[in-house]
C-alpha cells in the first residue's frame, strides 16, 4: 500500500511540473515544437525525469492541447511595430465608417492559371490530380472594391507600377465624376504599403485628384475586401469549360 501511494504521488508530481512547464512556455509565448523540449525544460528545473509518452498525454488530456500544422509567419509579422501600427489602422478605419465614409479598397493579384484548386477528394491513399491550365501571357488584375459592394476591375498584361496605378485611378475617378459628382468629398482610398502606391508619382497623382487615401496596416491581409474577393474568386474555375 505504501509503495502504491509513493508511486502514485510521484506520478502526480511529474504531471503537475509538466503542466506548470507547458503553461509557463505559453505564457512567455516560446513555441513548443515537441514533447522533447519540455522534458528537458522539465529536468534543467525540477531535476526530474519525464518521459516524452507522459508529457504527450498531459498536453492532450490536461491541457486540452492538439498538435497542429504549423503556419509559416514572417518574423516582422506580430513584433512590437506591426501589432501597433494594425491597432492604429484598425482605429482610424472605426473612426471613418463612424462618420458615413465610403472606404474603396484598391489591391492587385496576377491570374497565371484558370484554376487554383490546391485540394481535391480522392480515393484514400490516391491521387488528386488537378489539369494544368496556365494562361501565357499572366494576366496582371487590378480590383477596387467600396463598402456599398460596388466593383471594378482591371485586366492588364504588364507588371503593375507607378504608371499603371496612375492610369487606373484616373479612369475610375472619371467613371465616379460621371456618376457621383463631388465623390471625393465623402470617399477615403484604402490600400496596403507597396512600393507603386506610395511612390512620389502615385501620391502626385492622387493629390491632382483630390483622393484621400489611408494605407492599412502590415500584415492586414484578412481586413482587405479586395484580398478576400480575390481568395473567393480562385476557389473555382476561372474558365467554364475547365474540367472539375
Amino acid at each position: 500500500m505504501e509503495q502504491a501511494r509513493v508511486r502514485s504521488e510521484i506520478a502526480d508530481q511529474k504531471r503537475n511540473v509538466v503542466v506548470k512547464t507547458v503553461l509557463k512556455r505559453r505564457h512567455e509565448g516560446k513555441q513548443i515544437l515537441n514533447s522533447k523540449v519540455i522534458c528537458e525544460e522539465v529536468k534543467a528545473t525540477y531535476d526530474i525525469e519525464v518521459a516524452e509518452k507522459l508529457v504527450r498525454n498531459v498536453m492532450k488530456s490536461d491541457l486540452n492541447l492538439s498538435f497542429v500544422k504549423s503556419k509559416k509567419l514572417s518574423l516582422n509579422a506580430n513584433s512590437d511595430r506591426a501589432l501597433v501600427l494594425r491597432q492604429q489602422y484598425a482605429l482610424k478605419m472605426f473612426d471613418l465608417l463612424g462618420e458615413g465614409k465610403r472606404i474603396i479598397n484598391l489591391d492587385e493579384t496576377w491570374i497565371n492559371e484558370t484554376s487554383f484548386v490546391r485540394r481535391t477528394w480522392a480515393e484514400k491513399n490516391g491521387e488528386g490530380n488537378v489539369l494544368l491550365n496556365a494562361v501565357v501571357s499572366r494576366l496582371a488584375m487590378i480590383t477596387a472594391i467600396d463598402t456599398e459592394g460596388n466593383v471594378w476591375f482591371s485586366l492588364t498584361q504588364v507588371n503593375t507600377n507607378s504608371s499603371i496605378i496612375a492610369l487606373f485611378l484616373e479612369h475610375l475617378s472619371k467613371k465616379l465624376d460621371r456618376e457621383m459628382p463631388g465623390w471625393q468629398d465623402d470617399t477615403v482610398l484604402l490600400w496596403d504599403n507597396a512600393k507603386y502606391h506610395t511612390s512620389k508619382d502615385t501620391r502626385n497623382v492622387l493629390k491632382k485628384l483630390g483622393i484621400n487615401a489611408i494605407y492599412s496596416g502590415p500584415y492586414s491581409y484578412s481586413a482587405a475586401p479586395a484580398e478576400l474577393l480575390f481568395s473567393g474568386m480562385k476557389m473555382n474555375p476561372q474558365n467554364p469549360k475547365t474540367p472539375h
